[in-house]
């Protein structure tokens, strides 16, 4: 009996004992959790900040962190509510020791991220001040922003605004935890993606699929649920997922993400009201409120989709379509902000984009007018790539009225204010000198062109070397530097030939200038620069080109002009063989896809005739490679 005691005696100390051990481990496993859960927001917080300041390589990484974190506190949580968390995390953490090294660290790594979130918010606050606007505003004639083309920096501004989210630092219960998790991951996924789209068009595909990631975790989540933050957050994540769609060139997804982020704003509107009517101080503004700001974010926020998706229309081609969204985006920001502020003046410049193409040019002239002559728009330096932008759009509108000597001051104008922009992306500077040369050129001005076509050059050879920088080291430029020009693969040999400093634009900018120099008698120096422009073609589009055909025949001209006969005889001759495979060669592709239709449309005298057409000079301008610039 003394023995069953003492037995007993023994296993009830034993069990004392594992109580006490199970209690302080669920003491500790509280602590840990609590601490990821805040070194997560912290995280997270923090990377946000180094997003603000353009360190999108270095948000990453914290948002990473972040994300490690909070599965680290999810899996805490996760062994609580089983009940003992000693035995499920034993093979993982088998002593206290860890355990408590694992929350020191924790800790620790509070304290140096929220020092360096002290630090990033200062420098965040002072870069705030200095960063260009972001203008919602269409692609300008003949630009490739909208696809993504230009610098991520120089697209960036002519979206809407999009800012990363940041975590509050919350005091949860632990089921309260259970369901912010998914929240707060759906929420650094998000800005995950957003810090992806802005680094470049090479991560929009990595940006698309995190913009996904965070609108499933968010749908997971227990405490997702019908309000009007939860719509707010699901259209404007929706809303980021279009414009990486946008970049990969998925229209079709763009439209389809930007349909469901206005149905959501809808919904927003119908929560927001219900709330308003139910709370019994509705009916009662208070002395700084007024009536418009209850609704101008819900409003503001539909806007953006529907002027997004005015834009994507545009890129189809359906310009109805994308005037239609871009007068009703006018019409809510005209009732949130009122008739005088620019991103109003921004929705009158998209639609008089949109007229423009339509053939409605002095519809178009007018709205374009109105942005450029709009007071903080004329006077603030941030503002300045937009009104280049829409200079540029004014002085071709200029063009397509005759008003030619306004075109020459519009365009001038729109050279000074480009050069004089923060961050200006050269590709769009060199688009708007070479324009303004050729306006000149039209008109009779060829030393005040040539003036242009050469500052063209000097822009162009700085992109071309920034091209072959990357190409060799494979090493990121400085932010408002990287590679402007996507290649397709075909082309990737190509480029490898060319010398330092040769591109496609800069082609283009030499035909120009030898166009001048034809103008102006100097055959000579009008060969060496179209014989420049061959090597160049040769080198990206194979000798068996079209505009490589056509170089042969104009450079023969001028060979006979400068007494040269034979060489003349020889550039036809070759002009004639190339354009014999191009003829031969569409012929056995026309008969591949048409098996009952014979190609002899290219019979033996079509050769002649084209050669004969070419002989009388009819330039390089009208091919599409000589027109990239």
């Amino acid at each position: 009996m003394a023995n069953f005691d003492d037995k007993k005696g023994v296993s009830s100390a034993s069990g004392a004992g594992s109580t006490d051990d199970e209690a302080a481990g669920r003491v500790a496993e509280t602590h840990r959790t609590e601490a990821h859960h805040t070194l997560a927001a912290r995280l997270n917080n923090a990377a946000a900040l180094r997003h603000r300041l353009g360190d999108y390589e270095g948000a990453l990484e914290l948002y990473q962190e972040s994300i490690h974190a909070r599965m680290e506190a999810i899996s805490c949580d996760g062994s609580l509510r089983a009940g003992s968390p000693r035995q499920q995390r034993q093979t993982s953490l088998p002593s206290s020791s860890n355990e408590a090294k694992l929350l020191e660290y924790a800790l620790e790594r509070c304290r140096v991220v929220q020092k360096e979130e002290q630090m990033l918010r200062k420098a965040a606050a002072a870069s705030a001040q200095q960063q260009p606007a972001c203008l919602d505003m269409y692609p300008r004639p003949g630009s490739s922003r909208a696809a993504g083309d230009d610098t991520p920096l120089e697209t960036a501004l002519f979206f809407s605004t999009a800012d990363p989210i940041e975590i509050p630092l919350r005091e949860d219960t632990i089921h309260q935890r259970g369901a912010n998790d998914a929240v707060d991951s759906s929420v650094t996924l998000r800005n995950m993606g957003l810090s992806h789209h802005l680094a470049g068009r090479i991560s929009a595909d990595k940006a698309s699929k995190l913009f996904d990631m965070s609108l499933q975790t968010y749908a997971s989540s227990s405490s997702s649920g019908s309000g009007t933050d939860d719509f707010m957050l699901l259209a404007e994540t929706l809303h980021l997922s279009a414009r990486s769609q946008i970049g990969l060139g998925n229209l079709r997804g763009a439209s389809d993400a930007l349909k469901r982020a206005l149905h959501l704003w809808r919904k927003a509107t119908i929560s927001e009201t219900v709330a308003s009517s139910a709370t019994p101080s509705s009916n009662s503004l208070d002395e700084t409120s007024s009536p418009s700001q209850v609704g101008t974010p819900l409003e503001l926020g539909a806007a953006d989709g529907l002027s997004l998706l005015g834009r994507v229309r545009f890129l189809a081609g359906d310009l109805e379509g994308s005037l239609k969204m871009a007068r009703e985006a006018l019409g809510l920001r005209r009732s949130a902000l009122g008739d005088h502020h620019v991103i109003v003046a921004a929705t009158l410049y998209n639609i008089g984009v949109a007229l423009r193409e339509l053939g409605r040019t002095d519809e178009a002239t007018e709205h374009v007018r109105w942005f450029v002559n709009h007071p903080e728009i004329s006077i603030e330096t941030k503002y300045r790539p937009h009104l280049a932008d829409a200079l540029h759009t004014l002085g071709l509108l200029c063009l397509e009225r005759t008003e030619t000597t306004a075109a020459v001051e519009i365009f001038t104008r729109c050279v000074e204010v480009r050069r004089g922009a923060h961050g200006t992306a050269q590709q769009s500077l060199v688009g708007d000198v070479l324009q303004l040369g050729r306006v000149l050129h039209d008109i009779g001005r060829y030393e005040d062109a040539m003036i242009q076509y050469r500052s063209a050059l000097v822009i162009e050879r700085g992109l071309a070397r920034q091209q072959k920088h990357y190409k060799d080291t494979q090493q990121p430029l400085p932010q408002g530097e990287e590679p402007l020009l996507q290649r397709e693969q075909n082309q990737e040999e190509g480029l490898a030939l060319l010398q330092p400093g040769e591109s496609e634009g800069l082609a283009a900018v030499l035909c120009s200038v030898a166009q001048v120099h034809q103008a102006l008698g100097e055959h000579s120096q009008a060969l060496l620069c179209y014989l420049d422009v061959l090597r160049i073609a040769c080198s990206l589009f194979g000798p068996d080109d079209k505009f490589v055909m056509s170089l042969l025949s104009t450079i023969g001209n001028l060979r006979l002009e400068t007494g040269d006969t034979r060489g003349a005889l020889e550039d036809f001759a070759e002009s004639e063989r190339i354009l014999r495979r191009v003829a031969h060669r569409a012929s056995e592709e026309g008969a591949r896809r048409r098996p009952q239709q014979e190609g002899s449309a290219d019979g033996d005298s079509g050769p002649v005739i084209v050669v004969l057409s070419l002989l009388q000079g009819t330039g390089v301008n009208f091919h599409l490679h000589a027109a990239a610039a």
